[in-house]
Protein backbone atom coordinates (compact mmCIF):
# COMPACT_ATOMS: atom_id res chain seq x y z
CA UNK A 1 0.00 0.00 0.00
CA UNK A 2 1.29 3.48 -0.86
CA UNK A 3 0.78 4.74 2.69
CA UNK A 4 2.97 1.95 4.07
CA UNK A 5 5.62 2.80 1.49
CA UNK A 6 5.51 6.46 2.44
CA UNK A 7 5.77 5.69 6.17
CA UNK A 8 8.71 3.34 5.56
CA UNK A 9 10.46 5.91 3.37
CA UNK A 10 10.06 8.61 6.03
CA UNK A 11 11.30 6.24 8.75
CA UNK A 12 14.41 5.40 6.67
CA UNK A 13 15.04 9.09 5.99
CA UNK A 14 14.96 9.88 9.71
CA UNK A 15 17.41 7.05 10.39
CA UNK A 16 19.65 8.31 7.53
CA UNK A 17 19.42 4.92 5.77
CA UNK A 18 17.37 5.85 2.72
CA UNK A 19 20.37 5.99 0.33
CA UNK A 20 21.65 2.58 1.40
CA UNK A 21 18.27 0.91 0.84
CA UNK A 22 17.66 2.70 -2.44
CA UNK A 23 21.00 1.40 -3.66
CA UNK A 24 20.21 -2.11 -2.42
CA UNK A 25 16.81 -2.06 -4.15
CA UNK A 26 18.46 -0.95 -7.41
CA UNK A 27 21.07 -3.71 -7.10
CA UNK A 28 18.44 -6.38 -6.48
CA UNK A 29 16.26 -5.27 -9.39
CA UNK A 30 19.30 -4.99 -11.63
CA UNK A 31 20.15 -8.63 -10.90
CA UNK A 32 16.56 -9.90 -11.09
CA UNK A 33 15.09 -7.94 -14.03
CA UNK A 34 15.57 -10.43 -16.88
CA UNK A 35 16.41 -9.82 -20.51
CA UNK A 36 13.47 -8.76 -22.65
CA UNK A 37 13.03 -12.10 -24.40
CA UNK A 38 9.44 -13.29 -24.77
CA UNK A 39 9.69 -16.04 -22.16
CA UNK A 40 10.59 -13.38 -19.57
CA UNK A 41 7.73 -10.97 -20.31
CA UNK A 42 5.65 -12.03 -17.29
CA UNK A 43 8.54 -11.37 -14.91
CA UNK A 44 9.40 -8.11 -16.69
CA UNK A 45 5.81 -6.91 -16.39
CA UNK A 46 5.71 -7.80 -12.68
CA UNK A 47 9.00 -6.05 -11.92
CA UNK A 48 8.48 -2.99 -14.15
CA UNK A 49 6.61 -0.82 -11.59
CA UNK A 50 9.30 -1.54 -9.00
CA UNK A 51 12.04 -0.79 -11.52
CA UNK A 52 10.44 2.52 -12.47
CA UNK A 53 10.27 3.43 -8.79
CA UNK A 54 13.94 2.69 -8.04
CA UNK A 55 14.97 4.60 -11.16
CA UNK A 56 13.51 7.72 -9.55
CA UNK A 57 16.29 7.48 -6.94
CA UNK A 58 19.46 9.45 -7.54
CA UNK A 59 22.55 7.20 -7.73
CA UNK A 60 25.24 7.99 -5.17
CA UNK A 61 28.06 5.62 -6.11
CA UNK A 62 29.59 4.17 -9.27
CA UNK A 63 28.34 0.70 -8.29
CA UNK A 64 24.80 2.07 -7.91
CA UNK A 65 25.14 3.84 -11.26
CA UNK A 66 26.29 0.63 -13.01
CA UNK A 67 23.36 -1.29 -11.51
CA UNK A 68 21.08 1.46 -12.82
CA UNK A 69 22.67 1.12 -16.28
CA UNK A 70 22.11 -2.63 -16.31
CA UNK A 71 18.50 -2.26 -15.18
CA UNK A 72 17.86 0.40 -17.82
CA UNK A 73 19.37 -1.86 -20.49
CA UNK A 74 17.10 -4.80 -19.67
CA UNK A 75 14.04 -2.56 -19.33
CA UNK A 76 14.82 -1.04 -22.75
CA UNK A 77 15.19 -4.52 -24.27
CA UNK A 78 11.78 -5.50 -22.91
CA UNK A 79 10.18 -2.22 -24.02
CA UNK A 80 11.74 -2.48 -27.49
CA UNK A 81 10.11 -5.87 -28.03
CA UNK A 82 6.85 -4.37 -26.76
CA UNK A 83 7.12 -1.59 -29.37
CA UNK A 84 7.56 1.34 -26.96
CA UNK A 85 10.38 2.90 -28.95
CA UNK A 86 10.33 6.52 -27.73
CA UNK A 87 10.52 5.59 -24.05
CA UNK A 88 13.10 2.87 -24.48
CA UNK A 89 15.33 5.04 -26.63
CA UNK A 90 15.80 7.35 -23.64
CA UNK A 91 16.44 4.37 -21.37
CA UNK A 92 19.07 2.80 -23.59
CA UNK A 93 20.77 6.14 -24.21
CA UNK A 94 21.08 6.66 -20.45
CA UNK A 95 22.32 3.09 -19.98
CA UNK A 96 24.92 3.61 -22.71
CA UNK A 97 26.06 6.93 -21.23
CA UNK A 98 26.53 5.30 -17.82
CA UNK A 99 28.45 2.37 -19.25
CA UNK A 100 30.66 4.60 -21.41
CA UNK A 101 31.49 6.75 -18.42
CA UNK A 102 32.33 3.94 -16.00
CA UNK A 103 33.59 1.05 -18.11
CA UNK A 104 36.55 0.60 -20.42
CA UNK A 105 35.79 1.23 -24.10
CA UNK A 106 36.32 -2.44 -24.93
CA UNK A 107 33.87 -3.69 -22.29
CA UNK A 108 31.23 -5.94 -23.88
CA UNK A 109 28.34 -4.25 -22.02
CA UNK A 110 28.94 -1.09 -24.03
CA UNK A 111 28.56 -2.91 -27.35
CA UNK A 112 25.35 -4.59 -26.11
CA UNK A 113 23.82 -1.20 -25.33
CA UNK A 114 25.08 0.24 -28.63
CA UNK A 115 23.51 -2.64 -30.54
CA UNK A 116 20.18 -2.28 -28.75
CA UNK A 117 20.20 1.45 -29.50
CA UNK A 118 20.80 0.55 -33.16
CA UNK A 119 17.83 -1.83 -33.15
CA UNK A 120 15.59 0.82 -31.59
CA UNK A 121 16.70 3.42 -34.14
CA UNK A 122 16.05 0.90 -36.91
CA UNK A 123 12.53 0.30 -35.57
CA UNK A 124 11.95 4.06 -35.61
CA UNK A 125 13.06 4.27 -39.25
CA UNK A 126 16.22 6.24 -38.41
CA UNK A 127 18.40 4.12 -40.63
CA UNK A 128 21.50 6.30 -40.91
CA UNK A 129 21.80 6.52 -37.12
CA UNK A 130 20.98 2.82 -36.82
CA UNK A 131 23.74 1.93 -39.29
CA UNK A 132 26.28 3.96 -37.33
CA UNK A 133 25.27 2.19 -34.10
CA UNK A 134 25.37 -1.24 -35.74
CA UNK A 135 28.84 -0.60 -37.13
CA UNK A 136 30.00 0.64 -33.74
CA UNK A 137 28.53 -2.41 -31.98
CA UNK A 138 30.22 -4.73 -34.46
CA UNK A 139 33.59 -3.04 -34.00
CA UNK A 140 33.21 -3.18 -30.22
CA UNK A 141 32.31 -6.85 -30.23
CA UNK A 142 35.14 -7.74 -32.57
CA UNK A 143 37.53 -6.07 -30.14
CA UNK A 144 35.99 -7.41 -26.94
CA UNK A 145 34.92 -10.90 -28.06
CA UNK A 146 36.75 -11.75 -31.28
CA UNK A 147 35.61 -12.32 -34.85
CA UNK A 148 34.14 -15.80 -34.35
CA UNK A 149 32.17 -15.19 -31.14
CA UNK A 150 28.42 -15.84 -31.61
CA UNK A 151 27.54 -12.36 -30.33
CA UNK A 152 29.91 -10.79 -32.86
CA UNK A 153 28.25 -12.83 -35.58
CA UNK A 154 24.85 -11.59 -34.42
CA UNK A 155 26.16 -8.04 -34.87
CA UNK A 156 27.29 -8.95 -38.39
CA UNK A 157 23.81 -10.31 -39.10
CA UNK A 158 22.08 -7.19 -37.66
CA UNK A 159 24.18 -4.93 -39.87
CA UNK A 160 23.47 -7.12 -42.91
CA UNK A 161 19.75 -6.98 -42.19
CA UNK A 162 19.82 -3.19 -41.98
CA UNK A 163 21.82 -2.91 -45.20
CA UNK A 164 19.24 -5.11 -46.92
CA UNK A 165 16.48 -2.74 -45.76
CA UNK A 166 18.53 0.13 -47.22
CA UNK A 167 18.70 -1.82 -50.51
CA UNK A 168 22.48 -2.10 -50.33
CA UNK A 169 22.23 -5.73 -51.31
CA UNK A 170 25.84 -6.40 -52.29
CA UNK A 171 27.16 -5.20 -48.91
CA UNK A 172 24.41 -7.12 -47.12
CA UNK A 173 25.19 -10.33 -48.99
CA UNK A 174 28.85 -10.23 -47.99
CA UNK A 175 27.89 -9.79 -44.34
CA UNK A 176 25.18 -12.47 -44.49
CA UNK A 177 27.77 -14.89 -45.86
CA UNK A 178 30.23 -13.91 -43.12
CA UNK A 179 27.62 -14.54 -40.44
CA UNK A 180 26.48 -17.81 -41.99
CA UNK A 181 30.01 -19.17 -42.35
CA UNK A 182 30.86 -18.08 -38.83
CA UNK A 183 27.84 -19.84 -37.35
CA UNK A 184 28.67 -23.01 -39.28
Amino acid sequence: HRLVQLATRKWLERRMEIQRWQEEATNVLSREFPSGEYENWGTCETLSPHAREVLRCKPVSDEHLLARGSLLHNMAWYGWLQGRYAVVREQIQESLAIRERLLENSHKSISYSVELLGLILDAQGKYAEAEAMNRRALAGRETALGLEHPDTLISVYCLAYLLRILKRHNEALVLYNTACNGFK
